[in-house]
This record gives structure tokens, C-alpha cells and sequence, in this order.
């Protein structure tokens, strides 16, 4: 079979009202279901640095001003070296001089140059939260949108509806209301690859570079992205027929690249910022144990199957298809989503972690997938058929991550505001404070001109006290506790509450 019959034999839908009613009905559902964790609470840890270096304004991030150098970087390492003890001072150090790359933990700017915009006329942390609900929307288009462009008519809508329900019902995504760029990412790996796909079934290289362009705004989110460059690369060789590959196409392709990157994040080149993220990945890969939870290999897997059973189920069984039906209609077009979330499954193995957000570099892929292999599968059915597996599959999915909502309710923490309330009833706004080291990024981001100090664990305030003097000491737990070595009277100007937002430093 020629490759240009992937597309023939029943003709392609166009997109008429019943597409746009089901797909309204599906993000409806989705919005239902994420309404309840959209948190009015104070920013969290991450959150706080994410919208520090948001206040320093687009430029900063754009031109990663001001930030440290490799030289630099390689210099506080051999002083402070690389031990879990030395933590709080390289912290301090970092924070002391306002690294941009640094608050935003050593990812792309891409999703800060939105949380710069939507900053601007949002001014609560639960409306910055609720609108970050629309990248996981824009993707759910891009799923959906690409299967009716990619797929013959008989085939599209199901496999749209069931990849779109997958992706966007997807317990990790329906939590996904948070101040992170994970999401953004999510949207950009899925276009390269839904890009990627089309480019093998039309041989038309504007596609695939497109789906390098689209990986080059990948790189520009996250670190890990250079899973989805080596994807590319590997899908490339595999079809090196369909798109008559050669060193024309291998230049162009690093060219797009580059100049996608260049554009996007000019540091990440003329900065080498993108050099210092990996540095810092393999500094957290083989010093830092437990950078992403408590939690073993066993205890993180064991949770992932216990929240979301029908997902995982259904993926085993998608994959059980594919390899052995090798009739699968336009099959070679679901092996960009399979070998992209493989891969990265595979780098992001040693994440032991039980926060969900962590699925997102890998499950969207391998969900849609399933949606895809699933949609094949039922095409050669009768209608009454597909459509009732269809529903049936769609009401699983939803007693999945209903089942999901209910084993996890909603339980803000109470400590960050109660905690920036007692700073300020205290007037230690401006003061110099012993914290411990997890608050320093919620406090310095409310209340940026106090002094802080960290520390690890409650053991260690007596060493810390006989290196400085603190006006105050803040113990860890609930409900707050907060001594003061020398109390004084708070000054009428000090802030009375948690301000919703903060502009500038």
C-alpha cells in the first residue's frame, strides 16, 4: 500500500456541527470536572518563584537577565559543593542574585511570556490558576482537530472522540490547574507529533518542518524536550521513504530548529542556559535523592495504577493491538505518540513521585495513542457498533477520573496563609527571619524585602543562631508558631493581610 492510499478509501470529514457539539461537550465535561481544584489559596512553593520571576517582566526572561554563567555556575559548585547539607546556602546564594533562571527552576521561558501576560489583568491566584486551564483546551483541539485532518472519515470521529477523552479526562490533566509548565509543554510535543504524522501520510516535508518548529517551542518549556528532538530523529530514519530523507532535509530540519529556538529563547543559544538546565538535571539525578517526593519506585507506580486503572488497562490492551494487528488501519501513523511517550517514560523513570503533574511529559502521548489504536480497531465495525463502544469507552473514562476526584478531595493546606498573616500581624515583613527552607519562596514572593534565612531541619536553629542574628524564628507544621528574639511593636505600614498579587520586586 502506497502511502498516499493512508488517506484514501473513505473521504475525510470536514468539520461540520456535530464535531464542534461533541467537542464542546467534551471540554465541558472537562471544565466540570477541574472547577473544584482551581484553589483560591495562596501560591504555593513552585508557584511562588514561577511568579517572582514573572514580576522581573519579559524581558528579563526573554534575555535571561540577569543570570549566572556556566563559569559561574561551575565556581559556587566547587565552593559550596554538592552535598544534600549545602542546600540552604546554595539556595541563598542563587536567590541573592535574582537568577532568572534559577525561579524558574531551570525551565524554557515559553510559559512564563503567558504568565507575564495573563499576570497583567488577572489579580488572584486562583483566576492565574483557572486560565491556565486553557492550554490543556488548546491541546484537546489540537488531538481532536488532528485526528479529523489526519484520519479517513469512518475512522477520525472515533478515534477523535476517544484520544480526545483520553487526553483531556486524564486524571493529571484534570488536576492541572496550577501555576507550572507542564501543561504548555503537553501542547507542543502533541503538535510536533500530530505535525510529525502528517507529514508521513502526505510525504509533504512542510509538515515535518513544522513538527520541528513545534519542537524547537518544546525545548523552550522544559529540559526533558530532548526526548521529543530524539524522536523526531529516530521517526525520521524510520521513514526516510516518505519524506525522501537526505542531508538537504537534515540541515533544514537543524536549521528550523535553531532558529526556533533562537527566536523563542535567545539565552537558551547565546546564554548557554540550555547547557546549565542539563547540568542542573544531572546534578538532581545524581546528588539530590527525593527531588520529587518521598516515595519509592514501587510506592510512585503503585499509585499511578490505584488513581487511574481503566487508563492504564486501556493502554495495555492498545499496545496488545498494535502489535499484533498488523491491519490496524493507517497503524504507521499512531507510532509517533507510542515512541514519544515511550522514550520519555523511559527518561523520567527515575522520578519517583506521587504529585500527578509529573505524568504530563509522557501519559498525553501514550493516551492518545490508545485513542487512535482503539478508533482503528473499531473502524472496520458496524455503525451502531462503533458508536456504542464509543460511548461505552467515553463512560469508563469518566467513572475513572470521577472515581479519582472522589479518592482525592480537595484539601488546601492552611499553613501559607495563615503563616504570611502571622508575618505580617508580627511586622517582620521587613525583618530578618529563620524559616524553614520549603517557605522561603512562598514568603520571599509576598513579602520580597524581608531577610530570610533557611533551614532544613528544626535541629539545625541552634547551629544557625550561633552563625547570625534573627528577629524571629518560624518552626515548620500547623498550626504556625513564630518566636520572636526581640519583639518589637509593628509598624502601622505593615501590610495587614496576603496581597493577591505583586508587581515588581
Amino acid at each position: 500500500m502506497s502511502s498516499s492510499s493512508i488517506v484514501a478509501g473513505n473521504a475525510k470529514p470536514g468539520v461540520g456541527w456535530a464535531d464542534v457539539a461533541l467537542a464542546g461537550l467534551l471540554i465541558a465535561v472537562f471544565l466540570f470536572f477541574s472547577a473544584r481544584d482551581i484553589s483560591p489559596a495562596p501560591y504555593g512553593s513552585d508557584e511562588a518563584d514561577y511568579m517572582y520571576v514573572t514580576s522581573l517582566g519579559f524581558l528579563a526572561n526573554y534575555t535571561d537577565t540577569p543570570s549566572r554563567s556556566v563559569l559561574e555556575m561551575v565556581r559556587s559548585a566547587r565552593h559550596f559543593g554538592l552535598s544534600e547539607g549545602r542546600r540552604v546556602d546554595v539556595s541563598e546564594f542563587a536567590r541573592s542574585s535574582d537568577d532568572v533562571n534559577f525561579y524558574r527552576h531551570w525551565h524554557g521561558p515559553l510559559y512564563f511570556y503567558w504568565l507575564v501576560l495573563a499576570s497583567s489583568w488577572l489579580h488572584s491566584a486562583q483566576s492565574v490558576r483557572g486560565a491556565s486551564l486553557v492550554f490543556p483546551v488548546l491541546t484537546f483541539l489540537v488531538v481532536y482537530g488532528g485526528c479529523l485532518w489526519l484520519l479517513p472519515r469512518r475512522q477520525a470521529r472515533v478515534s477523535g472522540c476517544l484520544a480526545g477523552a483520553l487526553f483531556l479526562w486524564s486524571y493529571p490533566i484534570v488536576g492541572s490547574a496550577d501555576v507550572g509548565p507542564h501543561t504548555i509543554f503537553a501542547l507542543c510535543y502533541l503538535l510536533s507529533l500530530v505535525l510529525a504524522a502528517k507529514a508521513f501520510a502526505s510525504e509533504r516535508r512542510v509538515y515535518w518542518y513544522g513538527a520541528v518548529a513545534a519542537a524547537g517551542l518544546a525545548y523552550c518549556t522544559v529540559g526533558v524536550a530532548f526526548v521529543l528532538v530524539f524522536t523526531l530523529m529516530v521517526l525520521g530514519v524510520l521513514e526516510q521513504r516518505s519524506l525522501a530523507v537526505d542531508w538537504r532535509l537534515a540541515r533544514n530540519s537543524a536549521m528550523v530548529f535553531a532558529a526556533t529556538v533562537l527566536v523563542a529563547w535567545p539565552g537558551a543559544i547565546l546564554k548557554l542556559s540550555s547547557l546549565k538546565t542539563y547540568m542542573i538535571m544531572a546534578y538532581h539525578s545524581l546528588f539530590r535523592h527525593g527531588s520529587w517526593g518521598q516515595v519509592t519506585f514501587g510506592e510512585t507506580w503503585s499509585i499511578r495504577f490505584h488513581d487511574s486503572p481503566a487508563e492504564w488497562l486501556l493502554l495495555a490492551v492498545a499496545v496488545a493491538l498494535y502489535l499484533v494487528r498488523r491491519d490496524l488501519p493507517n497503524r504507521r501513523l499512531y507510532l509517533p505518540f507510542l515512541a514519544f511517550g515511550s522514550f520519555m517514560l523511559l527518561t523520567t523513570l527515575r522520578m519517583n513521585t506521587d504529585v500527578p503533574r509529573y505524568l504530563i511529559p509522557f501519559l498525553p502521548a501514550l493516551n492518545v495513542f490508545t485513542g487512535l489504536t482503539f478508533g482503528g480497531w473499531l473502524t472496520g465495525r458496524a455503525a451502531w457498533i462503533r458508536g456504542a463502544a464509543t460511548v461505552g469507552l467515553c463512560a469508563v473514562l469518566f467513572a475513572n477520573t470521577g472515581r479519582a476526584l472522589l479518592m482525592h478531595p480537595p484539601q488546601p493546606d492552611p499553613r501559607p496563609a495563615a503563616m504570611l498573616a502571622s508575618i505580617a500581624a508580627e511586622g517582620l515583613h521587613t525583618k530578618s527571619v529563620l524559616v524553614p527552607q520549603t517557605d522561603i519562596p512562598v514568603i520571599h514572593y509576598y513579602f520580597p524585602h524581608s531577610r530570610l534565612r533557611g533551614y532544613l531541619e528544626e535541629g539545625a536553629i541552634p547551629a544557625e543562631f550561633s552563625r547570625g542574628a534573627f528577629d524571629a524564628v518560624l518552626y515548620p507544621g500547623y498550626p504556625v508558631r513564630i518566636v520572636l528574639t526581640a519583639r518589637q511593636a509593628a509598624p502601622s505600614s505593615a501590610p495587614t493581610g496576603v496581597p493577591a498579587t505583586r508587581e515588581g520586586k
